[in-house]
């Protein structure tokens, strides 16, 4: 937690697209390892910022992303304000331009 989350989630400014995906990934693969507060603290943030990205496969992989992290939550019966802040991002994203970010984002809300 102390050495890896800030080394990984720093990439999310990164002017290339290919390293902005790699916290979205490491939320996804590590989704139930952390709880709601990390997810609060660390990955909300940057999860709210790359769903404004201006790459669409930037914004569906951030769906994808808060669909592990919500189901995880849900599993470990920590949701409540954290997953009212993934729904909300969730809610912005499936109106967005981009077919298949309004899928994954529809999807997620199913699932969580």
């Amino acid at each position: 937690m102390k050495n890896v989350v800030p080394k990984v989630m720093w990439h999310h400014t990164d002017p290339n697209y290919l390293h902005r995906l790699t916290p979205l990934f490491y939320m996804a693969v590590m989704a139930e390892t952390f709880s709601g507060d990390v997810v609060k603290a660390h990955f909300l943030p940057v999860l709210k910022a790359l769903s404004k990205d201006r790459v669409a496969n930037i914004r569906m992989n951030v769906a994808k992303s808060i669909q592990s992290l919500g189901q995880s939550l849900k599993s470990q019966q920590q949701s409540g304000d954290t997953a009212a802040q993934l729904k909300s991002i969730l809610n912005d994203l499936k109106t967005d331009e981009d077919g298949d970010v309004r899928y994954y984002s529809l999807r997620a809300l199913s699932a969580i």
